[in-house]
């Protein structure tokens, strides 16, 4: 099991004291790294075996999301890890050529498709950025 860590702060908020009033928020999102402990801070977990000082490819997506009021930009999401960059760079390929769909598909590193909801679609969605980053799992 391997678990990867982030920050996800919220930088600046705005919001009117009317019912139903304008707001906005920009979000800051980064992967902070990976591991194969349970971390104290934020992290997703993934069914993934890693040894400690592997390599790990992490795939993240940063959208913007709201409502008919307000808008909230610089949100993140792990996506998943691997242990393979070719695999990750693959997934990301697959990722961004389904950006505009509700629920994406890729390959994990064994080949098994992968069908997940996609966070950066939607009414009010939309997807700025998918990357991948790579860590050294602690």
């Amino acid at each position: 099991m391997i678990y990867v860590t982030y920050n996800d702060i919220c930088e600046h908020s705005e919001h009117s004291d009317e019912m139903y009033g304008d707001w906005y928020e920009s979000r800051s999102f980064s992967v902070t790294g990976v591991s194969s402990f349970k971390p104290l801070r934020e992290h997703e977990r993934f069914g993934i075996e890693m040894d400690s000082g592997s390599t790990a490819h992490v795939v993240t997506m940063h959208y913007s999301t709201g409502d008919s009021f307000g808008r909230s930009d610089g949100r993140g999401e792990v996506l998943w890890v691997f242990d393979n960059i070719d695999d990750a760079v693959a997934a990301r390929k697959a990722l961004e050529e389904q950006s505009e769909e509700f629920s994406v598909e890729f390959k994990d590193g064994s080949g098994k498709v992968i069908k997940m909801s996609n966070p950066g679609a939607g009414y009010f969605e939309s997807v700025n950025d998918i990357s991948v980053e790579t860590f050294t799992v602690t």
